[in-house]
């Protein structure tokens, strides 16, 4: 063992499950892993209380080191993982395993369990395995589906079909589904073998050891009426929106307060009047109160919300890639209709140099300070002159992205109404966010209360500016047969869970937006649930579906207005950080955050407890499973779907900008 005389010297780590020692691992210079084989019957069970095939336990390190690359102590733990037959998964996530997947066969040792998250579309009719004993006598196999009940805390169990596996060898097998088609469910296998007990001598002596037996599964394929297919994907391609004769073509002004909290809009509540011109304007709209982005920075919100596509790849602050050429954009779609097209931006996160000015006539980028368009009244000023110059004849969109409520919070004096004017603190207008946001234990109540009531300042400011161009919308005489859209690219986070700003987490603080949609004429259809769960992924379907076009099926976004909603199939949304540093989940009542590794695990029943305080990861360790598992899938369908643009190269004038805003020091 290491000591501080000899801290070079190799650990020794004792492995025990249920008290009985079963092997040690060794830990020490030049090594950065070290494995243990388990017997089968010494697997141990994950939190689930359902049993994987482990195979072996694996122990992650690292030396730590001092400031001259010297290794100080023997090891710093990283992580523990499973080695399993199908996969390698950490605790407390069951096994997992892919229809049509090439890998290894998957083996449930009794008793065992193996969690599958499957959508299922309209027409599934079967599932199809192959199955085999491994061992003698005969086992028992179950096929059952898990599915969220609005009723149930934990998922509704349906017995599928139920199988005796015997010593025949392989066996072709049919799980009838019909009965849970269109919904969303998690495939629960179970088996229940009876274990074997042999004789081995030893010289003189004989020694009885129990080996329990199992069942290889391979080939699992999912059957739809009328065709085979073997993954969970039953799309048939993806073929281009239908944009043939629009039934309306509406003026669509598309409005994103940048780093707007949704919880400052109306239906939320706020205490303080922030957004006067925009409640007004939800008096004739259409206001969802539980819309997300995926991701809580401008670079990679923004490609989610003008495409309609999930987990694109984004750029970062310095460098990222760029939008794929290959993906279509709000303007492009609308530009086969005949639209004129124009964006004017305010962030160099929403810039040219990201692509995201693809298919835009016109794309004017305003953070210059030594500009007169700079700041957002300026902006609803060129607004103003875009919509008197426009033709009555042909339809515009006008994209406009502004830059407050996100920091520096400058107000101004005819906004700053919730700051205390006896506060003598750090804490001042134009403050950097940045320099707090390393340094959070500085921050006093006070202080906070300071931050938050110019950032609520700023807000009252960017809501002046969007009244701005409702009033010249009226002017135009365009108002009335205009569909606008006013939301977020991300929130901000105010301490709620020890942090500032954005883009460090993947709770509401950061990811919940505002949307807020004005049909023409103010209409309000009577089908539409403004309690149900929204994504800037949306956007582009439900304004395309206004115009009477058919979003093409590789939308990850639905139309809000006349998509309805599944009751058998919940609506799922699916969150990150920039370079995947943290997943998450979110349904009606469960959400979940994770990183890739599992160093980070937790769950909440946001429909009871809204400020995620409670992390129920442990309590109900199937419903974590279950997202986790979705979000894998998710995960790997997106990336399958290759779109990555060129790198991103920052000019000078951007990074001037960037720096201003406290980005980049």
């Amino acid at each position: 063992m290491p000591t501080q005389e000899n801290p070079a010297a190799v650990a020794q780590i004792r492995a025990l499950i249920d008290g009985a020692e079963i092997g040690v691992l060794e830990a020490g210079p030049g090594r950065s892993r070290s494995r243990l084989e388990l017997p089968p019957k010494k697997a141990p069970r994950t939190a689930t209380g359902i049993a994987t095939d482990v195979n072996e336990l694996e122990l992650q390190f690292q030396p730590d080191t001092t400031a001259d690359g010297k290794e100080e102590n023997p090891f710093r733990l990283l992580g523990l993982r499973l080695i399993c037959g199908a996969s390698t998964q950490k605790m407390p996530v069951p096994g997992s395993f892919s229809l049509g997947s090439t890998r290894r066969n998957l083996k449930l040792f009794q008793p065992g369990s193996f969690v599958l998250p499957l959508r299922l579309p309209e027409r599934a009719r079967e599932i199809r395995l192959q199955a085999r004993l491994l061992g003698h006598g005969e086992t028992h196999l179950r096929v059952l589906a898990l599915r969220d009940e609005p009723d149930r805390i934990e998922p509704d169990r349906i017995t599928l079909a139920s199988f005796d596996v015997g010593k025949e060898g392989w066996q072709d097998l049919a799980v009838p589904i019909e009965d849970v088609a269109g919904a969303a469910i998690s495939l629960l296998l179970e088996v229940d073998a009876p274990a074997e007990t042999a004789t081995t001598e030893t010289g003189a002596t004989k020694t009885a050891v129990t080996e329990p037996a199992a069942v290889e599964i391979r080939n699992l394929e999912l059957i739809s009426a009328g065709k085979d297919d073997a993954s969970d994907d039953t799309d048939d391609g993806d073929p281009e929106p239908s944009l043939n004769a629009a039934a309306s073509r509406p003026d669509v002004i598309l409005i994103i307060l940048d780093a707007a909290r949704g919880d400052r809009f109306p239906g939320a509540g706020y205490h303080r009047q922030t957004v006067p011109n925009i409640t007004a304007l939800a008096e004739d709209a259409l206001v969802f109160r539980n819309a997300y982005s995926e991701c809580p920075t401008t670079s990679c919100s923004i490609p989610a919300l003008i495409t309609g596509i999930s987990f694109l790849p984004g750029g970062k602050v310095r460098g990222g890639r760029q939008l794929s050429p290959e993906v279509t954009t709000l303007a492009e779609y609308l530009g086969q209709l005949g639209y004129r097209t124009v964006s004017l931006s305010a962030t160099p996160n929403h810039s040219t140099a990201h692509n995201l000015h693809q298919g835009y006539d016109e794309f004017r980028q305003l953070w210059n300070k030594r500009l007169p368009q700079y700041g957002p009244e300026n902006m609803s000023r060129l607004a103003d002159e875009i919509l008197r110059s426009q033709p009555t004849d042909e339809p515009l969109l006008l994209q406009l992205h502004y830059k407050p409520p996100h920091w520096p919070y400058k107000p101004g004096a005819e906004f700053d109404r919730f700051t205390d004017p006896s506060y003598d603190g750090p804490v001042d207008l134009g403050t950097s966010l940045r320099y707090y946001t390393q340094r959070v234990e500085m921050i006093s109540d006070r202080d906070l209360e300071q931050m938050i009531g110019l950032y609520d300042g700023n807000l009252l400011r960017a809501d002046a500016a969007v009244g701005m161009v409702i009033e010249s919308l009226r002017q135009t005489n365009r108002w009335k047969s205009s569909l606008v859209v006013i939301t977020s690219d991300h929130g901000e986070a105010f301490l709620e869970h020890g942090r500032l700003g954005h883009n460090s987490t993947l709770f509401e603080e950061m990811i919940h937006v505002p949307l807020v949609i004005r049909l023409p004429g103010g209409e309000r259809p009577e089908q539409v649930d403004p309690d149900r769960l929204a994504s800037l992924l949306d956007v582009v379907p439900t304004i395309l579906g206004q115009m009477g076009a058919s979003p093409s099926s590789a939308l990850d976004g639905v139309d809000l207005i006349h998509s309805p909603q599944s009751s058998r199939r919940p609506r799922v949304l699916f969150f990150h950080l920039l370079n995947n540093q943290l997943l998450g989940a979110r349904t009606p009542r469960w959400k979940s955050i994770a990183s890739p590794r599992g160093e980070k695990q937790m769950l909440f029943r946001v429909d009871e407890d809204p400020d995620e305080l409670r992390n129920l990861v442990v309590e109900h360790p199937l419903a974590f499973a279950d997202l986790g598992l979705q979000i894998r899938n998710h995960l790997q369908a997106t990336r399958s779907r290759g779109f990555s643009g060129e790198a991103v190269e920052i000019t000078p004038e951007a990074e001037e900008a960037l720096r201003a805003l406290g980005y980049i020091n």
